[in-house]
């Protein structure tokens, strides 16, 4: 036995096969210890963008921003504005107590009897067939009965009446 034998060529394959999965072995657990940390980190960006999203979601459900939620319109209205609004909405309440003599041939009892009511607007019964509906404007009464015309009372606006119905 002091003799060393060569191994055989089929020994030497297998030699070489066994050698070469060691090889591939190590040479994948390598691609997977580099592969790791850069799954963790993309693994906490999306933890971490997820905690970031559902933080600026319930921010904004919950403090309602004033730049994301702006304040009501009405109360940012000038006067002229407020003014034209409630011109014409005497107007139109006027229009609908009209719409309902001339449907009912009698008065409405109330002005929800003939349709919506405008903010502000107040309407009376003067007559069988007469009324009047007013609103205050600041500190002046604007009133507006079933036989005036409209335009005086819209010229202000710039709203035709010819046009409105």
């Amino acid at each position: 036995m002091t003799d060393q034998e060569e191994p055989s060529p089929s020994d030497k394959r297998e030699l070489l096969e066994a050698f070469d999965k060691v090889v591939d072995r190590e040479r994948e657990k390598a691609v997977e210890r580099v592969s790791r940390p850069v799954q963790r980190r993309t693994h906490l960006m999306v933890v971490a963008l997820c905690v970031l999203s559902w933080g600026a979601l319930a921010y904004t459900w919950i403090g309602k921003p004033a730049w994301l939620f702006p304040t009501d319109p009405a109360a940012n209205r000038t006067r002229a504005e407020l003014e034209t609004q409630l011109r014409f909405g005497l107007y139109l309440s006027r229009e609908r107590v009209l719409d309902y003599w001339a449907e009912h041939r009698r008065l409405p009892a109330t002005l929800a009897d003939a349709g919506d009511v405008e903010p502000g607007v107040e309407y009376t019964i003067t007559g069988d067939s007469s009324f009047v509906v007013s609103v205050m404007v600041g500190d002046t009464l604007l009133t507006l009965n079933e036989s005036q015309p409209a335009d005086d009372l819209l010229k202000p606006t710039g709203i035709n009446p010819a046009r409105a119905r």
